[in-house]
């Protein structure tokens, strides 16, 4: 019978190199875990703790020295990206800055029709055909997440934070994704849009049955998006399983002290509520 795991994970080790005559950087070391079709797992630890670094193997940014990646059965390479082809993994993520994440020189709709552009898409149209039809489709996608398709022509700086994260959503939602990776998407936001932001990606997983690693210092978050999580600490999963489980009965001193540091829900928006069933809701019942 064939692995339903949209994404696989076993003992994986990575190292950084850090100068002539020093020995390497191990930044994760063993990590294993499996995010089934329609998941979502938590990926938690403070700063340093390895979790960009997982993402980072798992989207093929960095190589990674021991262990195997795993997306829809097809193996990632130790040395970043798999082949193009059709066995290639449909794998996007919407990283922490928003700002960061866009070039400030092109009109927003190039910037989210970039994985089309990169898959090749509408490359058997003439130029101006797919021209047009690549507009059309990020027109599409950004009308989705509630940006105005009469916008594609601004550029990043036009945008709040907020709109941008949007954006970013967008692009990694324009293609046929099975695997999202979200990077403490809304960590630098402004608390007043942090669930509606968490809310459009609850929306967009349901509708399309997503499966999303979810990287965050935030527990709250986490317990409301997320059944099942690994703790990181110094590149090691200490703790792993249930997220309301670990969140009331954590093992570890390094799981408390994350708990304990983690903001109150009053704190992290105005009347918000986590649910865990994976609903972000204000206190009188409605959506945020």
């Amino acid at each position: 019978m064939a692995d339903a795991s949209t994404l696989r994970v076993r003992d994986l080790t990575i190292q950084y190199r850090q100068g002539a005559g020093r020995p390497r950087l191990r930044a994760v070391e063993g990590v294993s875990f499996d995010i089934a079709p329609g998941e979502t797992v938590g990926l938690i630890g403070a700063s340093g703790s390895g979790k960009t670094s997982v993402a980072n193997a798992v989207l093929g940014l960095v190589p990674f020295q021991a262990g195997t990646i795993e997306i829809n059965g097809t193996k990632v390479t130790n040395r970043g990206r798999v082949r193009r082809g059709a066995g290639r993994p449909a794998v996007q993520a919407v990283f922490q800055n928003p700002y960061r994440a866009m070039d400030p020189y092109l009109p927003i709709w190039k910037s989210v029709a970039e994985p089309l552009i990169a898959d090749g898409v509408g490359n058997d149209l003439r130029p101006r055909q797919r021209h047009r039809h690549l507009m059309d489709r990020a027109a599409d996608a950004l009308s989705r997440v509630g940006i105005s398709p009469d916008t594609i022509f601004r550029y990043p700086r036009e945008f709040s934070g907020g709109q941008l994260q949007r954006i970013a959503i967008a692009r990694a939602m324009i293609g046929t994704p099975s695997l999202v990776i979200c990077d403490e998407p809304t960590s630098a936001l402004d608390v007043s849009i942090r669930g509606q932001i968490l809310n459009l990606l609850v929306e967009e997983q349901e509708r399309r049955n997503l499966s999303y690693l979810y990287i965050s210092h935030d527990m709250n978050v986490v317990r409301g998006l997320c059944l099942r999580s690994i703790v990181l600490l110094n590149g090691r999963a200490v703790e792993s399983g249930a997220t309301e489980q670990i969140y009331e009965a954590p093992q570890s001193e390094y799981t408390r002290r994350l708990i304990a540091a983690t903001p109150t829900l009053d704190r992290l928006a105005p009347g918000t509520q986590l649910r865990s069933r994976g609903e972000v809701m204000s206190a009188d019942g409605q959506l945020v």
